[in-house]
């Protein structure tokens, strides 16, 4: 019984994990996809943003 429950739990919890990672880059999807219909001035923006962050 306890076996069973384990296994059930370690289920979850990879079933979790592979949501998660779904989600993530379905994220990583629209924020390429809203990157690319950036003007050149907006896309300029971002990178300073970025940048900003890294230092």
């Amino acid at each position: 019984m306890i076996l069973k429950k384990k296994g059930a739990i370690r289920s979850t919890d990879s079933n979790r994990e592979l949501f998660q990672k779904i989600l993530k880059r379905k994220g990583m999807i629209k924020l390429l996809e809203s990157l690319l219909n950036l003007t050149d001035s907006q896309l300029s923006a971002v990178k300073n943003i970025v940048d900003n962050f890294k230092n």
